[in-house]
């Protein structure tokens, strides 16, 4: 009887000492540009059905104004487009897809979201499409179209600090809807650590619109925030700048940046190599954060491996003095020129050649 108690008595202990040793922390997700990609990316969400791939296809005919002059290029998506013709709805994949195949449709299909998406982003997606990674759960197709998220859902995420040892068991809340709706997100979720907002940098065409009502909301939730913050100083806010992929291919496109620009430069920013995009970029930070300075970084949110770094780079709790900035931003090949600029007009030696090619 006692051995039998001794043993109960441990086994109370162990899992005392396993659950003190995972904490549950809370992870706000505010509206933005990217916050159910981000989600979805940390907590490795796979697709449960064929109706998901449906879904997607459908948010991105959605962006379509009306599909009348595809109607009179092909026959069979006519006949598709008709549903009288057929016994049953026909799904939104063979739509996108007859549109696909079709040049000058697909051509017209790139043109109405050249302003959306990244070319590339767009053409990814179908090459996953059609190759059935997504039929295969190779790859989740709400990474690449998803719809705004309205009230709020919560997922389950565990990070495993490899620096103490220790794991973290966070409640991450994607949080939708107007303002009054986040009122009942204060009230309802206590103990929170991160605090993450989104803003598209691929918006920089449309400043005075775009930049302008998410530095507004940006502000009003950070006063609100702040106050919130007696409850839990250690809480960290911090700011996504996403898809600078798509910045970048609008930017060599010749879209102009019509916005004030900032010449004073932040120095974190000098990592950015195209001389443009940086001032832009600079230009952008400089009016979201005229207010409100906090924690940021730049990420392109389809790419996995750059996902991973945001994770560590904040979840270990370990500090970076600078933010991360996409790699798509970083022209690796041409970062040894000033380097090496650098150390040789600093020198005093006077037989020194540089011979460089240019990419």
């Amino acid at each position: 009887m006692g051995s039998k108690q001794s043993r109960n008595t441990e086994k109370k202990l162990d899992e005392s000492s396993t659950s003190s040793k995972t904490q549950e922390l809370n992870i706000w997700l505010f509206p933005g540009s990217g916050a159910s990609t981000f989600s979805r990316q940390l907590i490795n969400e796979t697709i449960r059905d064929e109706n998901q791939i449906d879904a997607c296809c459908n948010v991105l005919l959605s962006r379509m104004e009306d599909f009348d002059e595809f109607c009179s290029m092909d026959e069979e998506f006519a006949r598709l487009k008709n549903l009288n013709q057929f016994d049953r709805i026909p799904r939104p994949r063979e739509m996108l897809t007859r549109i696909w195949k079709h040049d000058e449709m697909r051509r017209i299909l790139l043109e109405k979201y050249f302003n959306v998406w990244r070319l590339e982003n767009l053409t990814l997606f179908m090459e996953h499409l059609l190759n059935g990674n997504f039929d295969n759960r190779l790859e989740n197709p709400l990474i690449y179209a998803s719809q705004r998220t309205t009230g709020f859902i919560v997922h389950d995420f565990l990070y495993s600090n490899p620096i103490i040892d220790h794991s973290f068991k966070y409640k991450m809340i994607e949080i939708g809807g107007s303002r009054n709706e986040w009122k009942k997100v204060f009230a309802c979720f206590d103990n929170v650590h991160f605090l993450f907002f989104f803003y598209g940098l691929s918006d920089f065409d449309n400043p005075y619109t775009e930049l302008e009502y998410e530095k507004r909301k940006f502000n009003y939730t950070v006063t609100a925030c702040k106050r919130f913050q007696k409850f839990n100083p250690n809480c960290r806010i911090i700011v996504l700048f996403t898809k600078p992929d798509i910045l970048q291919s609008k930017l060599k496109r010749g879209v102009v940046y019509e916005n004030l620009k900032n010449h004073e430069m932040r120095e974190e920013l000098k990592r950015i190599s195209n001389e443009n995009e940086r001032m832009v970029i600079n230009s952008m930070m400089s009016e979201f954060f005229e207010e409100h300075e906090t924690e940021y970084h730049i990420v392109n949110l389809l790419n996995k491996e750059e996902v991973n770094g945001i994770k560590d780079l904040i979840f270990s709790g370990v500090k970076s003095r600078f933010p991360f900035i996409s790699k798509c931003l970083r022209e690796s090949g041409r970062e040894w020129k000033p380097v090496l600029w650098r150390i040789a007009n600093n020198s005093k030696l006077c037989d020194i050649s540089l011979i460089a090619q240019d990419e």
